[in-house]
């Protein structure tokens, strides 16, 4: 996410366009306006990254790591945009809960293209569509519902997935005779 940095140009030819044209033949003035101009590009790269600490989908893996410890979510060999996603479901999922905020949840765990409906009848059942559901998106999803249903509230959760690809059917053919015709006079 690129807010303050245009890349057009960098803080030197920036800072020194607004001078008269002759300051940067002064020694003294094009020392000023090179310090300026290191200053200015130092401070839209901090800029830069406090803004990406603020919005979880771009923030870097330390400043993702200090919300995990928080969350006490596990992650283990789980890539970036995953802990992401954890981090982002934590963050917005909690609070009362519901089977609007619940089906949300497990829509954000298990990533794009996922749709997950909740229904209660004798338990509470949390049915979810989706080609990307891994192990690892379940058992967040598991201990989610578990840390935050009353213990006296049964629930399941059931994974439906598409699947793609080519099927092949391993039916062979025989030129036997099953049964005869004949004509009976």
């Amino acid at each position: 996410m690129e807010v303050f940095n245009n890349r057009q140009r960098g803080g030197y030819e920036e800072i020194s366009s607004y001078g008269p044209k002759f300051y940067r033949q002064v020694k003294e003035m094009d020392a000023i306006y090179r310090f300026a101009g290191w200053t200015a590009d130092c401070m839209a790269d901090s800029l830069e990254a406090l803004i990406s600490t603020q919005f979880v989908m771009n923030m870097p893996a330390g400043q993702l790591a200090f919300y995990e410890r928080l969350f006490a979510i596990p992650v283990e060999g789980m890539a970036l945009d995953a802990r992401r996603r954890q981090v982002f479901a934590y963050m917005f999922g909690n609070g009362k809960v519901s089977g609007s905020s619940i089906a949300a949840f497990a829509e954000i765990l298990c990533g794009e293209g996922a749709e997950a409906t909740v229904s209660m009848g004798s338990a509470l059942e949390v049915r979810i569509l989706s080609e990307k559901a891994g192990d690892a998106a379940h058992q967040q999803l598991m201990a989610y519902l578990g840390r935050t249903l009353p213990a006296h509230l049964p629930y399941s959760v059931i994974y439906e997935g598409y699947m793609k690809g080519v099927m092949y059917n391993g039916a062979v053919w025989h030129d036997t005779e099953i049964f005869e015709l004949r004509q009976v006079v």
